[in-house]
């Protein structure tokens, strides 16, 4: 699994970076670069098959299960990623009625797109798209993590504008672009955040749109019984 975006067609070859020694481990057979799913999947080559790893670890590197989260993110705590950019990230998402953007976030995509802030630096950087953001149960026995999302995208620049006309003075962020931020200081008050604030979308919607259109079934390893 990986991001639409990285794969723009399907049939195109996927390769693997082994110590610069780039092999073609297999082919895209799904993509799609909508903003709740910007999603992929590469059919892995039986002769790379045998030489991946896909056991799922915590963030601790513990070996696990996973599984696919598909309650509320409300009070889901830390969320984590392990990405080619930036290795392990923690960081926390953020209250969706505080920040959005009106462009890339609108209200129809709010169930399936989610913003994480990173804590101690940037949650991801270039090069982390495709990452699986998961996090902990609230659980005594921890035997699986919670695979919640996947990273597709950043913003370096969050405005904050506080709306003096809305009710109740609501405070809101979005992204916007320099030419926009420019016209929009002369007309209300921004206070720019400098924040470092990474988009992802919701696991569950984009694989239920790959088992309906390509007719193919997937498992995690919460579905199979530990080794």
């Amino acid at each position: 699994m990986t991001c639409g975006h990285i794969f723009p067609e399907e049939n195109l070859p996927a390769f693997a970076d082994n110590s610069f020694d780039f092999k073609q481990i297999g082919s895209s057979v799904f993509t799609k670069q909508e903003l709740h799913c910007d999603f992929a999947a590469i059919k892995i080559n039986d002769s790379a098959s045998r030489d991946c790893d896909v056991t799922f670890r915590r963030e601790d590197e513990q070996e696990t299960n996973a599984r696919v989260y598909e309650e509320s993110i409300t009070n889901l705590g830390f969320v984590y990623k392990f990405g080619a950019g930036s290795n392990l990230t923690r960081g926390k998402i953020l209250s969706p009625e505080h920040y959005f953007s009106k462009t890339l976030i609108a209200d129809a995509n709010r169930n399936s797109v989610f913003l994480v802030k990173g804590f101690g630096g940037p949650f991801c950087q270039d090069g982390d798209s495709g990452s699986l953001v998961f996090s902990r149960p609230k659980t005594v026995s921890q035997t699986f993590i919670n695979i919640v999302g996947m990273v597709f995208g950043f913003d370096a620049n969050l405005i904050e504008e506080s709306n003096e006309t809305a009710q109740n003075d609501v405070i809101y962020s979005r992204v916007v672009d320099n030419e926009s931020r420019q016209e929009e200081k002369s007309s209300s008050s921004l206070v720019e955040k400098k924040e470092h604030i990474t988009m992802c979308f919701r696991l569950r919607p984009a694989l239920d749109r790959f088992e309906e259109e390509t007719r193919e079934s997937y498992k995690f390893k919460d579905d199979l019984p530990m080794p």
